[in-house]
C-alpha cells in the first residue's frame, strides 16, 4: 500500500472533505488493490467513495461561498442595514408604532437580550431571541419575524431593510 496515498486520504478526512467512513473505505480499497495487484479489477466502491468525495466537496464549496457572500454583503453595506419594528392591530391593517434600529446596534445588544433575568416581563420570556438573531444574521431584506398578541389586539413585525 502506498503510504503517500494513505496520508492524502487522512488529510482529506482531517480537513473535512471526507467523512471518517469514506476515508476508511478508500484506504481499504487501496489495501485490496495492493493484495490483488496481479489482476487489477475495477473497484465499484472506490468510484462510489470518489463520488461521495465530489459531493462533499461541492457542498463544502456551497457553504463557503454562502458565508463569503454574506460577509461581503455585510462588509460592503449591500445587505440589510436597519431593523424595522412595526406594531399593528392584530389584523395588520392599522400601524400603531414604528421603530427603526440600525442592525449593528441590535447585534451589539445581542448578549444582553439573550441573558434572561427575572425582571424581564413574561411576554419577553416567551420570545426565542436566539432564533430571531439567527434570522437577522442570515436573512436578506424582508419580514423576519411576526408575533400576534390577541389579548391586546396587537401584532409585532420585525423587518430587515
Amino acid at each position: 500500500m502506498d503510504s503517500e496515498q494513505t496520508l492524502k486520504i487522512l488529510k482529506m478526512v482531517q480537513e473535512g472533505f471526507l467523512t471518517p467512513e469514506q476515508g476508511q473505505r478508500l484506504i481499504l480499497e487501496l489495501v485490496q488493490q495492493d493484495e490483488t495487484a496481479q489482476k487489477p479489477e475495477p473497484a465499484h466502491d472506490l468510484f462510489n467513495a470518489l463520488s461521495d468525495v465530489g459531493r462533499n466537496l461541492g457542498e463544502s464549496f456551497e457553504q463557503l461561498f454562502e458565508k463569503a457572500s454574506q460577509t461581503f454583503r455585510q462588509a460592503t453595506g449591500n445587505g440589510p442595514q436597519t431593523v424595522l419594528f412595526k406594531v399593528l392591530d392584530a389584523e395588520g391593517l392599522t400601524e400603531r408604532n414604528q421603530v427603526s434600529v440600525p442592525l449593528k446596534v441590535l447585534l451589539a445588544l445581542k448578549p444582553l437580550m439573550l441573558f434572561r433575568t427575572p425582571l424581564m416581563g413574561s411576554p419577553l420570556q416567551q420570545i426565542d431571541f436566539e432564533a430571531i438573531f439567527r434570522s437577522l444574521e442570515t436573512a436578506s431584506s424582508g419580514k423576519v419575524f411576526e408575533y400576534v398578541n390577541r389579548e391586546r389586539d396587537e401584532k409585532l413585525e420585525v423587518w430587515l431593510v
